[in-house]
């Protein structure tokens, strides 16, 4: 989640672990004030599954956006993204945690509806699979366990597994933008996200071209 280096070794709150953790304290606060504000049953559950959902579209495309955006637009709020990608995409991995710990919620408030009525499986292919490469791509956000990996298989693995996650959110929110204005903007967040990644390669590409 995170380019194959340490944390800056940079004070305040808004630096390397201190950053993480002011996120995962604004994830918990929107939390509880989700489930305070709907209840603490199924539409309160419910409601905190789409807020996840949503905290967690946010901060992927924050972290996948920021090698193009200080590509293109070098500056210290983009150098400053860039040094906190690990701490923004473990911030994704807590926001889809629980997101995942409301589904399961949901499950046990009411197992028939999600079972029977709406057709659902907690044993969803699509749904293993995003589990299995958020905690693969959590476990090689330390510098340890990217060493041990190498940084060639890292950087590879990285790629295919942010990719993976780019497919299944805009799987999630391009159908639903098509008939729910509410959905446009996410779907564009994520169509903007991509074409930044695309457009810094290329760009890349011809720079070493032309200094070639």
């Amino acid at each position: 989640m995170h380019e194959y280096s340490g944390f800056e070794k940079r004070g305040g709150i808004f630096e390397g672990w201190a950053l993480l953790g002011v996120f995962t304290v604004l994830l918990v606060l929107m939390t509880v004030a989700v489930l305070g504000f709907n209840g603490m049953g199924e539409l309160g559950v419910r409601a905190l599954i789409r807020a996840t959902a949503r905290s967690s579209l946010v901060l992927f495309c924050a972290a996948y956006a920021t090698t193009a955006l200080l590509y293109f637009w070098p500056s210290d709020a983009t150098r400053w993204m860039r040094r906190s990608r690990r701490s923004i995409g473990l911030g994704f991995a807590v926001s889809h945690a629980i997101h995942y710990a409301a589904v399961y919620a949901v499950i046990r408030l009411d197992a028939h509806q999600f079972y029977v009525e709406e057709g659902r499986s907690l044993v969803d292919p699509a749904r293993l699979y995003t589990v299995f490469i958020l905690v693969v791509m959590v476990a090689l956000s330390f510098d340890t366990t990217q060493r041990w990996a190498g940084r060639r298989v890292w950087q590879g693995i990285h790629r295919f597994m942010s990719l993976s996650f780019w497919v299944a959110f805009i799987a999630a929110y391009g159908g639903r933008a098509v008939s729910e204005a509410f959905y446009i903007p996410f779907a564009l967040l994520l169509i903007v996200t991509m074409g930044l990644r695309v457009a810094a390669f290329f760009a890349r590409r011809r720079s070493v071209a032309a200094a070639a």
